[in-house]
């Protein structure tokens, strides 16, 4: 499901105008600046996973805090790559705000801050990190029809004798 996700958040922020490349991060902002992928670029990276509580339906709640990293190379000035940079971070927010990605077991994105990078900003990149949060159920749902779903259901009263049941339609 994680692996939907990811291709789903991708093909998504792919579409944005002005992004050239995206895609998983592994690495490839020092891979910028000696022109390996092409920039502008947004790298998809999942750090801490968080349980969350248990939803009552025999899955994992988990909230994954994300990170995507934008790229742009402008080799003009440092205040042209931020300007470069914040446009396109200002184009991707919108897009990813409380999306889902068509995904029915993931909550909307929310959005926790966009951080500066200026480690790169000397060999012409200019980067920032959106940070992210999203919770997703992992497993199968005893829910879901695969399971032993209930076919009635009886309610007992209290101080009622325990034969005494009302069945619930």
């Amino acid at each position: 499901m994680l692996f939907e996700l990811q291709e789903a958040m991708i093909a998504k922020i792919g579409q944005v105008p002005g992004v050239a490349t995206c895609e998983r991060y592994a690495g490839q902002l020092e891979e910028s600046v000696r022109g390996l992928i092409k920039v502008p670029a947004v790298l998809l990276a999942y750090g801490e996973w968080r349980p969350e509580t248990d939803p009552g339906t025999e899955q994992v709640d988990m909230a994954l805090h994300g990170s995507l990293f934008v790229a742009v190379r402008n080799a003009k000035s440092q205040e042209a790559r931020a300007q470069d940079v914040d446009a396109l971070v200002e184009a991707i927010l919108p897009t990813i705000r409380m999306e889902r990605f068509g995904i029915d077991d993931v909550e909307p994105l929310q959005l926790d801050r966009v951080v500066p990078h200026y480690v790169l900003e000397k060999k012409g990149v200019g980067v920032r990190e959106i940070r992210f949060r999203q919770s997703v159920r992992i497993g199968t749902s005893v829910w879901d029809g695969e399971g032993v779903t209930p076919s009635e259901i009886y309610v007992g009263y209290e101080p009622t004798s325990a034969d005494d049941y009302d069945p619930v339609t």
